[in-house]
């Protein structure tokens, strides 16, 4: 199963990536088999961790990538695969919404035959809705392409966005199901969701003035979480329960988070100076917390956050995780990116220790995009995202498997088998690669 071509050439990876792999079990663990058509599992596992659900959370970041791969492949099998998938999540998901749960569409994830998952779990989660949202918006302007109907989107699109607008205020839990609280990720998942839903909503006749109302004060609350101390923007604000040990505000969903502004000119993108430091400081902790990045000239293996216990079966120590570096990875990418876009790089005060950490600039200055230099920092950009992959790549099996975690130790997978997540990661990753290279090639 290919794209254009299923082997991504990386700079600093000895090589190439395949990425046929990670698209084979991307494609396996949606509609897995003797699961109900739309269910994307988060893992083959059942014991040990017990993956053997649908998340809400997860199935809409894996359906994005889904949709992406469907977009790109030139492999007419893969693409007849990936429509029927897609075309059986919106059925998926509208019986998710209409399903009685313990905290309504707040609730993490289902049984894989559809019924509610009524076990104790950290509830609710209430990115879910403004994710799926999110996949459900960009299904209804291919609606005709995917044989989708229009008015069962939009419907669908403005029941998760009307429970954003009522909740997005209320404290729910975060990405990795531990702490309760207000959430930097979330509060991003909630803007792009109302931003992109507009066009929808004008479309449907609907009022947009209490979206638009919730946007406009969800990017003012967005300032609340940079942390000037600390210099960083903080993961969680408000916390009113879960665990307490988190305490430096460091966490890569952050990252994630800044990686859903798909406009440069919006707050907390990838150029911003605050989520620049903000990188800056996650990998530097990071760096000096896991063997494995002693003595190596691969980039920094990154976890979800420096306090982590979860070590992939019980709670001990935290390692790293495939998707933290391939998000870590893509933040490069996107920025080279975004710079791109706006035309210029600045270089003030507030960013120079990120670019003098990760680039041959160690001055403030304005860079033009007709400036020869220019392109010379995008391909450093570039360079630092090829280093994250060549890092997981360094620890993914032969067959092309990819676990949830690799060992802070040694390297070795563990944890989850297979994890969806991380081969959605890896593929967003590539294609952001793909998407800077051409821009520096020009």
């Amino acid at each position: 199963m290919t794209l254009s071509s299923g082997t991504y050439a990386f700079e600093n990876c000895n090589g190439y990536i395949d990425t046929d792999f990670s698209i084979d079990d991307l494609l396996l663990n949606a509609s897995y088999p003797g699961t109900k058509p739309g269910v994307v599992v988060a893992s083959p596992s059942r014991r040990d961790p017990d993956y053997f659900f649908h998340w809400v959370r997860d199935a809409a970041l894996v359906m994005d990538s889904m949709l992406q791969l469907n977009l790109k492949t030139l492999d007419a099998n893969v693409k007849i695969r990936t429509k029927k998938i897609l075309q059986d999540y919106v059925v998926f998901s509208r019986e998710n919404q209409i399903t009685p749960t313990l905290t309504g569409l707040g609730e993490p994830k289902f049984n894989v035959d559809g019924t509610a998952f009524n076990g104790p779990w950290g509830r609710p989660q209430n990115d879910g809705p403004a994710l799926r949202a999110n996949i459900l918006i960009s299904l209804y302007f291919h609606a005709k392409d995917f044989e989708l109907s229009e008015k069962l989107l939009g419907e669908m699109i403005l029941t998760d966005l009307d429970y954003v607008v009522k909740e997005w205020k209320n404290p729910s839990f975060d990405y990795w199901e531990e702490v309760k609280g207000l959430h930097f990720v979330n509060f991003m998942a909630y803007a792009r969701a109302l931003d992109r839903g507009q066009e929808v909503i004008r479309r449907l006749g609907v009022s947009a003035r209490p979206y638009r109302d919730a946007y406009l004060e969800i990017q003012d609350s967005l300032r609340k979480f940079w942390d000037p101390n600390k210099q960083i923007v903080v993961a969680t604000l408000d916390r009113v329960e879960g665990v307490d040990y988190k305490h430096s505000g460091i966490d890569v969903a952050t990252i994630i988070g800044s990686l859903y502004n798909e406009s440069h000119a919006r707050q907390f993108g990838p150029t911003s100076p605050q989520m620049q430091n903000t990188v800056l400081k996650m990998i530097d902790g990071f760096e000096n917390m896991y063997p494995i990045n002693h003595n190596s000239n691969l980039a920094t293996a990154i976890g979800r956050y420096p306090e982590d216990k979860y070590d992939g079966h019980g709670f001990g120590e935290g390692h790293p995780w495939f998707l933290a570096t391939h998000y870590t990875a893509e933040y490069f990418y996107r920025l080279g990116i975004d710079y791109n876009n706006a035309g210029k790089i600045e270089i003030t005060e507030q960013n120079l220790e990120f670019f003098k950490r990760f680039t041959s600039f160690n001055e403030p200055q304005i860079i033009e995009s007709d400036d020869d230099r220019f392109a010379m920092l995008l391909a450093e950009f570039a360079a630092h995202g090829d280093a994250f992959m060549a890092r997981t790549q360094e620890h993914i099996g032969r067959n092309g498997h990819i676990s949830e975690q690799y060992s802070r130790y040694n390297g070795y997978m563990r944890g989850a088998e297979r994890l969806t997540w991380s081969y959605a990661s890896q593929l967003t990753a590539v294609w952001a690669q793909e998407r800077l290279s051409n821009i520096i090639r020009k």
